[in-house]
């Protein structure tokens, strides 16, 4: 029977801080919110509704963390 050899320890990823994970997750919850209306709402509406959401998410993606 062969041995491995020991593997290397993982390297940390750089990411976001805890308070800006958070936020950032806080965000996309209130972007997706509207979508909690669509049961409410005409089925022509909903369209609107995802291009809105759609946006929100994007601009919440895509801000450069502060």
């Amino acid at each position: 029977m062969t041995q491995e050899p020991p593997r290397p320890a993982p390297r940390a990823v750089p990411g976001p801080v805890p308070d800006q994970t958070e936020r950032t997750l806080a965000s996309l919850d209130d972007a997706l919110r509207p979508l909690d209306t669509l049961v409410d709402r005409p089925v022509d509406e909903h369209p609107a509704v995802f291009e809105a959401v759609h946006e929100s998410l994007r601009r919440t993606l895509t801000e450069p963390d502060s």
